[in-house]
């Protein structure tokens, strides 16, 4: 007997979920691949976050390095 149901999550085939959600939300973002720019660099910045626990915190950062 599975005890460590995910309450109300089901998967695509309709199973219950056993370890909860999995879906990750994936942010990249590149910069300096212009053929017009003097500096022949490119800079690739990327995250993965587990929205149901870290949006929060990681919108909060984001926001900071924004403000300053």
């Amino acid at each position: 007997m599975i005890t460590n149901l995910h309450r109300g999550g089901r998967s695509f085939s309709g199973h219950p979920m056993i370890r909860g959600p999995i879906m990750r939300v994936v942010y990249l973002d590149e910069s300096g691949t212009s053929t017009r720019e003097e500096l022949q660099a490119v800079v690739v910045a990327g995250m993965i976050v587990n929205t149901d626990l870290q949006y929060d915190k990681v919108a909060e950062h984001l926001a900071d390095l924004r403000d300053k």
